[in-house]
């Protein structure tokens, strides 16, 4: 599944509805600024965010099945702690800026 550039989409519903979906990439997704939806998706193994601004990463604690985070470019008003991604296997966060990252980060 993925949005680009150019795309004027602005809300995401019924992802909860491919429950075999397992890759995201949102790549400057202006007009896109509730990222909730990605809480639903629960077999999700690869999301890639590029270029956009995000107020809130919280939608992470939902996803116990994401082994690929791949953060670059974006501007993010709040980081969860992450440690609870017992099955991550590559974190990439390049070029971002954040406003508060919360507790201690831990990589397994």
């Amino acid at each position: 599944f993925v949005i680009s550039y150019g795309s004027y989409v602005t809300g995401i519903e019924g992802l909860e509805k491919l429950p075999l979906l397992e890759t995201i990439e949102l790549t400057g997704t202006a007009f896109l600024s509730d990222y909730s939806f990605l809480e639903s998706c629960k077999n999700l193994r690869y999301l890639m965010l590029w270029a956009i601004d995000i107020e809130d990463l919280s939608f992470l604690k939902d996803l116990q099945n994401l082994e690929v985070l791949s953060i670059e470019e974006c501007h993010i008003s709040t980081v969860p702690n992450l440690s609870h991604m017992k099955k991550h296997r590559y974190l990439s966060l390049k070029s971002c800026f954040f406003d508060i990252l919360e507790g201690a980060w831990k990589v397994a």
